[in-house]
Order: C-alpha cells, then structure tokens, then sequence
C-alpha cells in the first residue's frame, strides 16, 4: 500500500511541479500558444491524481477505507477542466471586446472554477477521512 500512495502522490506532485513552472515562468513558452500549453498543463496537474483516485476507488483495502465520494471528485475535476478550457479559448473576452477587461474575464472564471474545484476535492477527502 505504501509504494502505492508514494506512486500516485508522487505523479502529482511532479505534474503540479511542472504546472507552476510553466505558470511562473512565461518566457519558456514563446508566442500565443503561453494560454493554451498552460491550461493543458494545469488540466494535467489537476488530473494526475486521478490514476491514484481510480486505483482507491476499484482496488482499496476495506480496513483503511470504506467508500470513496466519487461525486466530490469527478464534479470537482470537472469544474477545473471547465475552467482551462474557458481560459484556453478565451471564451467572453473573445467576443464581447472590452466588457470584461476586469470583472467576467476567463481568467477570474478560471480561478473561480477552480475553487470550486479545490472545495470539491477537500470535501471528498473529509467525507473520506471521518467515514473510516
């Protein structure tokens, strides 16, 4: 079980390691493609938990786990590929100009989108921790 969880909390944190430095660091992407690889890097950072989620959900041990709130997770990855694909494509800037420079624009959407995403996962993990 051991290497199990160092396997899967490992993934993610390399996924999220590699997320933060393309966000921190814009020039190492040139051009107009900096929107799109960071979205797909962010949608990857927040789906990399997902082998361990599937590998809890089919194959866990009754004794250290009774469910799994498979709802918190997949509304709240949801939410957070939502939230990429809003900033990838730009989507209310793009086509009402100049209404949405600060307020409405798909970048606080995507921010927005993913804390709500954040709070689904947190949920899931609470529910998961007090039901053992």
């Amino acid at each position: 079980m051991h290497f199990w969880r160092d396997l899967w909390i490992g993934l993610t944190l390399v996924c999220c390691g590699i997320a933060c430095i393309l966000v921190l660091r814009p020039s190492i992407i040139a051009g107009n493609k900096h929107n799109k690889v960071v979205a797909l890097a962010l949608t990857c950072a927040g789906y990399s938990a997902s082998p361990g989620f599937l590998h809890m959900w089919f194959w866990r041990d009754e004794r250290y786990l009774k469910t799994v709130p498979v709802g918190h997770f997949v509304f709240g990855g949801l939410s957070v590929a939502i939230g990429a694909l809003i900033y990838a494509l730009k989507v209310p800037e793009r086509f009402i100009k100049r209404k949405v420079d600060y307020i409405g624009n798909s970048h606080n959407i995507f921010h927005i989108l993913g804390i709500v995403g954040f709070l689904l996962y947190i949920r899931g993990s609470v529910r998961m921790y007090h039901e053992r």
